[in-house]
C-alpha cells in the first residue's frame, strides 16, 4: 500500500494495523465513533526520505499526522511541545502554526491542524497564483517579519556575542525556515502560515535561518519546469530584501560582515544539500540537481566568499544539518 520498498506481508499488516489504531486514538479525542467512518485517513505519502505524511479528515476536520522513518521519535514529541509554547507568543498569534492535537509516542505519530494554503515556494514558481494585491516582494517581506519575530520570541531572545573577535547576534534556530514550509493562508489578506517548528532548541548565528531561506529561494527555480525562469538578478534581489528587512525589523544595522555571514551559511546548507542529492534514491529522481546545485554555490563563493575567511568561521555551522 505504501513504501514498496518494503513489501513482506508482515510489515503490510503492521502499517495497515498502526493505521487503525491512529483512526481509533482520533475518534476517542474527538468524541466520535470510528464505526461511522468520520475519521478517515485520506492519505499517506512520503514527503521526504525521512518523513511521512498523513492527512486526516476527522468529522470534517482537517488534520495532519506527521511520523518519522529514521530520525528519533523525540523530536516529535518536542515538535509537538514547540506548537504548544509558541501558540500564545507574538509569533503564534501573528502567523497561523498549526494547532497541536496530540502525540502518539507508541506510535510515533504526531497530529496536529492542516494549515491550508500555497506555500512560498510555489508562489515563486507560479506568480499567476498570487492575489492581485500582493507581489512576491511583499511576500517576502512578510517572511523576513515572520522570522525576525520567532527570534524575538523564541527561547533565548536576541543576544550578542563575541567570536572570534567579531560581535555576532544570536538567536534559537529555527533549523528549517525554507518557503516551503512559509504558506499563504487566504486569497484576502497577508496571513502567513508557518510549519515545521523547531524540534529541539539550538542557539546559533541568526545568520544560519537567513542562509537557509536563502538557499531555499534559489532552490525552488531548480525543478525542471522552472530552469527556463532562472533568473539570477531577480533572485538576488529577492535575498536582499529578505535580508535588509530582517534586520529593520530586529533593530539592528547590518555590517558587511553580517551580508557575508548569511552567505557563508547558505553556502554550508547547500554543501549539506548537496550531499543527500547525491544519493542514490535520490539521485535516480533528481540527477540534474546536483550539477545546478553545484554551479549555484560556485557563483555563490565567487561573487560574496572571496575575501570571507571560511575556516576561521567552520565551526559555527556544526549544529547545521541539511533538511530532510
Amino acid at each position: 500500500m505504501f513504501l514498496r520498498n518494503k513489501t513482506t506481508k508482515s510489515y503490510e499488516q503492521t502499517d495497515i494495523s498502526k493505521d487503525f489504531e491512529l483512526i481509533q486514538r482520533i475518534s476517542q479525542k474527538y468524541k466520535l465513533s470510528s464505526h461511522s467512518r468520520k475519521v478517515t485517513i485520506v492519505s499517506k505519502r512520503r514527503k521526504t526520505f525521512n518523513t511521512i505524511i498523513y492527512e486526516i479528515n476527522a468529522n470534517e476536520r482537517l488534520l495532519i499526522g506527521k511520523s518519522y522513518l529514521f530520525k528519533s521519535k523525540e523530536l516529535l514529541a518536542n515538535e509537538f511541545n514547540a506548537l504548544l509554547k509558541f501558540q500564545n507568543t507574538l509569533f503564534g498569534r501573528k502567523f497561523c502554526l498549526p494547532k497541536p492535537v496530540d502525540y502518539y509516542p507508541d506510535l510515533g505519530i504526531l497530529v496536529m491542524s492542516k494549515i491550508e494554503g500555497i506555500n512560498v515556494r510555489e508562489l515563486l514558481q507560479k506568480p499567476n497564483k498570487l492575489p492581485s494585491f500582493l507581489d512576491i516582494k511583499k511576500i517576502i517581506k512578510i517572511c523576513s517579519e515572520c522570522l525576525s519575530i520567532f527570534h524575538k520570541s523564541s527561547y533565548l531572545g536576541l543576544k550578542i556575542k563575541n567570536i572570534s573577535g567579531v560581535s555576532i547576534a544570536l538567536s534559537q534556530s529555527y533549523i528549517d525556515f525554507d518557503p516551503s514550509n512559509m504558506i499563504l493562508v487566504s486569497n484576502k489578506d497577508e496571513r502567513l502560515g508557518i510549519i515545521d517548528l523547531p524540534e529541539q532548541v539550538v542557539i546559533d548565528p541568526i545568520h544560519r535561518d537567513i542562509g537557509t531561506f536563502f538557499f531555499g529561494l534559489a532552490k525552488s527555480r531548480m525543478f525542471l519546469p522552472y530552469l527556463l525562469k532562472w533568473n539570477l538578478k531577480f533572485l538576488i534581489n529577492l535575498q536582499n530584501i529578505f535580508f535588509t528587512n530582517y534586520f529593520c525589523y530586529i533593530n539592528l544595522i547590518p555590517t558587511t560582515f553580517d551580508y557575508k555571514l548569511a552567505r557563508f551559511f547558505e553556502y554550508s546548507y547547500g554543501k549539506k544539500v548537496l550531499k543527500r542529492y547525491t544519493r542514490l534514491h535520490r539521485l535516480l529522481e533528481y540527477s540534474y540537481f546536483s550539477p545546478l546545485i553545484n554551479s549555484y554555490l560556485f557563483l555563490i563563493k565567487k561573487k560574496f566568499l572571496l575575501n570571507f575567511d571560511i575556516a576561521k568561521f567552520q565551526d559555527l555551522t556544526k549544529n547545521m544539518e541539511a533538511a530532510s
